[in-house]
């Protein structure tokens, strides 16, 4: 599922990782064409391939919060449709 994890360091208290899948499942979702009829025929919005988190570390704190910043890339977006 994934095909790679790449850190780089963006400043001293910032690092950035950014997870790369082999499917485009970030952010993906599905629209069903009539929302009253679940089994019925529905598109498919392909996601991205790659999610970046950013964490900042704060000096001061003894104990690192981590509060991560979440980007995808944005590749080209897909849609299927399935009946």
């Amino acid at each position: 599922m994934l095909t790679g994890i790449d850190v780089r360091l963006v400043d001293p208290k910032t690092h950035e990782l950014t997870i790369n899948f082999q499917l485009p499942i970030v952010n993906d979702s599905m629209e069903y064409l009539n929302k009253d009829k679940k089994s019925g025929s529905y598109v498919v919005h392909e996601g991205a391939k790659s999610l970046i988190v950013e964490q900042v570390s704060n000096a001061r704190s003894k104990k690192k919060m981590f509060k991560p910043t979440l980007k995808w890339k944005t590749e080209q977006n897909h849609s299927v449709t399935v009946e």
